[in-house]
């Protein structure tokens, strides 16, 4: 257990170390990356967490003259954003001069370099504009060598941005997920998944049955009860489309690697079909749907879109209702309990433990709980 801590934390350091070499990149890009950014010349600063950069992360930009922010979201399972984006908004008074100070702190900081007084690795990273001499100079660096104020300041900054903005503003990448059917079709189900792209630049993506579980890519299915217990879920990463067809594919070469992807145009969506199986029993009822997707989309020409996104769809969509339990039949039961004896069967089995399970009893393990598993890069 020490010995992979030891590693996953090397394996951080290292990402933190690549991603710091070309973070002043992904801020000072923005003059040519986005063809309206006014706010080229202007002093500014980025606030960024490097740890989530294999999962997706979240960072803020503030340009300072002006107070115009740019949240780049990738990572908002936790958040009320949903989807993955980046937003761009307008500061208030109060938050832009807090800006204002912690970004004048930065850059004597970064060049006066003070001793590091944390006793924390915060894998944080920073990027700076600052104006000295009458000419702008950029700095860029990470927390851990700076010190223990400056580090307290720039997270209560950014989460206060986040927390504040991220349902506000104007969206110049956005990327969503929904669960649009579920239908019953003989001893399967018929699963449709809308991604939409609610920005203003084409997304690209890979189709699901192409996504690498064992990378960790996930798009997983929940269904739950209106008013009562159940659940519907199931797990469709690597599973065939139905209408793979119906989608036009693209070969785009980055970073020296070839990729087969779907374009979405502005303001369009493409929907994927699935035949799957629910992964336990289904109760009759109304059953609200919602997703949850870890991958990566590549959105050329805007700095601070692109890269792994990890998010949960919303689930306000109208309830889908099935009229019968599952499995029903007998043919259903026959193929369940396969099933779960096929599963239990993939496990070490210790003496004298038992699974109690509706409609099925084993000896061995007990039932593996539901487990889903998001900085966006161009």
């Amino acid at each position: 257990m020490k010995r992979n801590r030891l590693l996953a934390r090397a394996h951080i350091a290292f990402i933190t170390r690549s991603v710091i070499c070309c973070l002043s990149g992904l801020l000072f890009m923005s003059q040519d990356s986005i063809a309206d950014d006014p706010w080229s010349n202007e002093e500014a600063i980025e606030v960024d967490s490097l740890p989530h950069h294999e999962l997706g992360g979240n960072s803020v930009t503030v340009w300072l003259a002006g107070g115009m922010a740019h949240l780049s979201l990738s990572n908002t399972l936790d958040m009320k954003y949903k989807g993955a984006g980046l937003v761009e908004t307008q500061l208030s008074d109060y938050d832009l001069k807090r800006a204002r100070v912690l970004h004048e702190e930065l850059c004597i900081a970064a060049i006066e370099k003070p001793a590091p007084d944390l006793d924390v690795d915060p894998e944080m990273a920073y990027a700076l504009r600052c104006m000295r001499d009458g000419r702008l100079k950029t700095y860029s660096g990470s927390f851990r060598d700076l010190t223990r104020k400056l580090w307290s300041l720039s997270i209560e900054l950014k989460q206060r941005i986040l927390e504040k903005y991220q349902l506000g503003g104007r969206s110049i990448v956005k990327f969503d997920a929904r669960v649009s059917d579920v239908r019953r079709d003989k001893d399967k189900f018929v699963i449709a998944v809308k991604f939409a792209n609610g920005g203003r630049y084409p997304i690209r993506m890979a189709t699901p049955d192409m996504w690498e579980k064992l990378a960790g890519q996930r798009l997983d299915i929940s269904g739950f009860r209106v008013g009562g217990d159940g659940e519907w879920r199931a797990e469709l990463a690597g599973t065939p489309l139905l209408n793979k067809d119906e989608y036009p594919v693209e070969t785009v070469t980055t970073m020296g690697e070839s990729r087969t992807l779907v374009r979405i145009p502005a303001g369009e969506s493409v929907t994927y079909k699935f035949l799957a199986i629910p992964t336990g029993k289904v109760p009759r009822g109304q059953y609200e749907f919602s997703a949850l997707v870890y991958t990566s989309i590549y959105v050329a020409g805007v700095n601070g879109a692109g890269g792994k996104v990890n998010f949960g769809s919303d689930s306000k969509a109208a309830p889908i209702t099935f009229d019968n339990d599952f499995p029903s039949t007998p043919d259903e039961w026959k193929a369940y309990e396969a099933r779960q004896r096929a599963k239990l069967s993939e496990h070490a089995i210790p003496p004298g433990n038992t699974l109690a399970e509706d409609g099925y009893v084993a000896t061995g393990i007990s039932e593996v709980p539901y487990a889903p598993r998001y900085r966006l890069e161009a």
